[in-house]
């Protein structure tokens, strides 16, 4: 009988192939994520091609999945415990696009560890908070306000020009907001129903007795690049390359150090130019909701 270890071994031995077919032929980068304008409007063609997503100019849904695991052979090992659940796991971090790919993933944080703390401790966030992953030029002007190209989240995320996340409060119905959460969540949903799908594909993800962490990370990257793969089938598109790994092994950042892909995005000169966080961003969080509340309101009105 194969032991779950053994299982787990074969699984990377026969996959790992598929996680460095993901960059080709197209030469790997930091990110998934397109930095032209063509590209940016393909992305955004992924939600925008199906009748129940209106969010206007949306580049991907953002989400976190506790994966299960044993209990880690580690003195840190009560970190990866995640109280909700009950068991002790590893966060997997992911943003989705409108056909349920992941585009880019962060895998290996502790159970314990929250989504919105895992996000912003990613290369993604920082390059999105600095402008030097989508330029100003790819902002869209939605009801007066120029709206960057955005990720949905639910509440646990914090809102922000490219975080866009449903209104706390339970609003009225026919109220803009009503219309607005109504978008929002079957938009969100695609992120969640990737989730649901990797699991079920991959039943490794929550069968197997695995204690070493950067093992079970590592297993979790190729479920997601083999989720891609199968996904790209279904869909008739193998052609589609969209597809970021980054690796983070948080125990401590002594024993565990992170492993950050940091790969070109553009060349240092054009970086530099870049933007800081407040010139990148021409309006608030609060004020690209709006503007999007108005917007799907307008043209979008829920069907009660």
């Amino acid at each position: 009988m194969i032991r779950p270890e053994e299982r787990g071994g074969a699984l990377v031995k026969l996959a790992g192939h598929c996680v460095f077919v993901e960059g080709t032929p197209r030469q790997p980068t930091a990110f998934g994520f397109p930095t032209t304008d063509l590209g940016v409007q393909e992305l955004m063609a992924t939600f925008q091609q199906r009748p129940d997503h209106h969010m206007p100019h949306c580049i991907g849904a953002v989400d976190g999945t506790i994966v299960h695991m044993a209990q880690p052979i580690s003195a840190w090992s009560y970190r990866y415990w995640n109280y909700k659940h009950s068991y002790y796991g590893l966060l997997l971090l992911a943003v989705v696009d409108g056909d349920g790919l992941f585009l880019y993933i962060s895998a290996g944080h502790p159970g314990c560890t929250h989504d919105s703390t895992a996000f912003r401790d990613t290369l993604l966030y920082k390059r999105m908070l600095d402008g030097t992953l989508l330029p100003p030029s790819m902002d869209r002007n939605i009801e007066g306000v120029m709206v960057p190209p955005y990720f949905v989240a639910d509440s646990a995320f914090r809102l922000m020009p490219f975080v866009m996340k449903d209104y706390d409060t339970e609003p009225s119905r026919n109220s803009p907001e009503y219309s607005y959460n109504h978008h929002h969540f079957r938009t969100r949903r695609v992120v969640e129903n990737a989730f649901g799908r990797l699991k079920g594909r991959w039943l490794a993800l929550r069968t197997m007795r695995i204690r070493d962490v950067h093992f079970m990370t590592r297993i979790i990257q190729v479920c997601a690049a083999l989720h891609n793969m199968c996904q790209r089938s279904n869909d008739g598109d193998p052609t589609r390359h969209w597809f970021f790994n980054e690796t983070h092994h948080h125990a401590t950042r002594a024993q565990h150090p992170a492993s950050d892909f940091m790969g070109p995005i553009r060349n240092n000169a054009a970086a530099q130019q870049q933007p800081g966080p407040a010139a990148r961003y021409r309006a608030t969080g609060v004020q690209v909701r709006q503007a999007i509340t108005t917007y799907l309101h307008r043209n979008f009105p829920p069907r009660i």
